[in-house]
């Protein structure tokens, strides 16, 4: 939502009539396009997994932002991104459900049976054999299809609303979907570039001595990295900060 109401402000002061207003502006806009101006698919899908927006919410901001047919496409990618993913924990989740009764019936020891507990097992496997029957005509419905069929939360259930602790009450209701919400909405925001976070090649060699071979780059980090720890120096000086003095061992200054 915030990401919306960043692009819509964008958006009209491109259009102001001060000219201040509009270069600065463009150059927001162009820094902010670079990193939003595709349909960021997570963002999206953390969206849509909010009770109080659903899918909706991507219908209603996504015209705002993009062309109508780059719109369309990008609502469409949104809930095919989340409906293969939904497909994947339902599997996960399956899988797990085998793994624990197959766990719980090896596990269990052979005890003597009376007549009248042979008649009830025998009583539920004929129910369990039933219910396949009965599933197989009869299919139920998707977790993902039945929670876009219920409305949004609205009015004063949205006061001091936490999403986490929805889904964690609505677990038994939608227990793969409530996993699938706890991973994706757990996940924290960053406000660093990712280009930053995974690399420090434009913070430890300028652009003016990027064509410097690798081992004269390895030389001057290592002999740099030394030189600080020798003689205890904390951190670089920056361009405009005045020469300093290192007490060199024979007494000399540099």
């Amino acid at each position: 939502m915030e990401v919306y109401k960043v692009i819509e402000t964008l958006d009209k002061s491109v259009l102001s009539e001060s000219n201040f207003i509009r270069v600065m502006t463009e150059k927001m806009k162009e820094k902010f396009d670079k990193y939003w101006g595709e349909c960021h698919l997570l963002m999206a899908i953390a969206a849509v997994l909010d009770p109080r927006l659903k899918n909706w919410y991507i219908e209603f901001c996504y015209p705002k932002i993009y062309p109508q047919a780059e719109a369309e496409k990008n609502i469409e990618d949104v809930l095919d991104a989340l409906t293969k993913m939904h497909e994947e924990y339902l599997k996960m989740y399956d899988e797990s459900i085998k793994d624990a009764t197959s766990k719980s019936g090896s596990s269990g020891g052979s005890t003597i049976s009376t007549p009248n507990e042979n008649a009830s097992s025998s009583g539920r496997d004929a129910f369990g054999e039933f219910l396949k029957d009965v599933e197989v005509v009869r299919p139920n419905k998707s977790e993902l299809k039945m929670y876009f069929e219920e409305g949004v939360i609205k009015g004063r259930e949205q006061m001091n609303f936490n999403v986490l602790d929805w889904w964690n009450t609505h677990k038994l209701k939608y227990p793969v979907l409530s996993k699938m919400a706890s991973d994706i909405l757990a996940v924290p925001v960053s406000t660093v570039a990712s280009e930053s976070t995974f690399s420090a090649g434009g913070r430890v060699i300028d652009p003016y001595r990027s064509t410097l071979s690798p081992s004269t780059v390895e030389m001057l980090i290592c002999g740099g990295d030394w030189i600080r720890q020798m003689y205890e120096i904390k951190k670089k000086l920056k361009k405009d900060d005045a020469p300093f003095e290192v007490l060199l061992p024979s007494g000399k200054q540099n």
